[in-house]
Parts: C-alpha cells; structure tokens; sequence
C-alpha cells in the first residue's frame, strides 16, 4: 500500500459525514462484506522523481445494498476528496480532482457498486 493510498484512508476515515455511513475503508473488498464499505486502488502512478511530485490515479468504490446506497456514498466521498488540500503523515496533498465515475453491479450477489477516479497530486515530505 502505497503512503498516497494510506493518506486517502486517513482522510476518509476521519470524514464525519463518511462516518455516518460507514467506518469500513479497505483496500480490497471482503469475500462476505458488511455494507455499505469503500475500497480503494491505485490505478497508475506517474511520478517526477527530480522533484518528487506524484499524480496517481486512484479508484474508489462505494458498495452497498443499493444503487441509491452507493450513490449516496460515492456522493459522500466526492465532497470529503475534493475539498481536501493539506498534510497526512508524510504526505502533502496539493488537490485531489475528480476524473469519472461508473457503475457496477455484482450479478451474482446484487450488490451496487460506484467506482470512481481520482487524480491525487501531491508531495513527500
């Protein structure tokens, strides 16, 4: 798991509105989830080493029980992101940019998901 990818949990997790939804923000989802829960990937990683500047792309996904469900927490999980500049641990994120979205069900289990993009710009410090 990279620094980036634990910064975004941390934020996450510390979202008072997410927290109302949900506290379960895993980088895979479990076999027999309780949902709602959000899972995360990076999906690229293009960085300047010279000046250690990264910009990955990264997915995350809200599951629940219903399209309205996941909606509701993707909805949730745009607002948290995307109003977020600022220091978690060793990482400063400069912005957080919202690319995409789709969504997705399971046919075998009927759990409604939405998965979005994001590109994360930031430094280590």
């Amino acid at each position: 798991m990279s620094s980036v990818t634990t910064a975004l949990r941390t934020i996450l997790l510390a979202d008072v509105d997410v927290a109302a939804i949900t506290t379960q923000v895993k980088p895979k989802l479990p076999q027999d989830p309780t949902l709602p829960v959000i899972t995360y990937k990076q999906v690229s990683h293009p960085t300047n080493q010279a000046i250690d500047f990264g910009t990955p792309r990264i997915q995350i996904e809200a599951h629940a029980e219903t399209y309205a469900g996941a909606e509701e927490l993707s909805n949730v999980i745009a607002l948290c992101l995307q109003r977020y500049k600022g220091r978690v641990g060793g990482v400063r994120i400069e912005r957080i940019s919202f690319l995409n979205e789709i969504d997705n069900e399971d046919p075998a289990t009927g759990r409604q998901s939405r998965i979005a993009d994001y590109r994360v710009q930031y430094r280590e410090e």
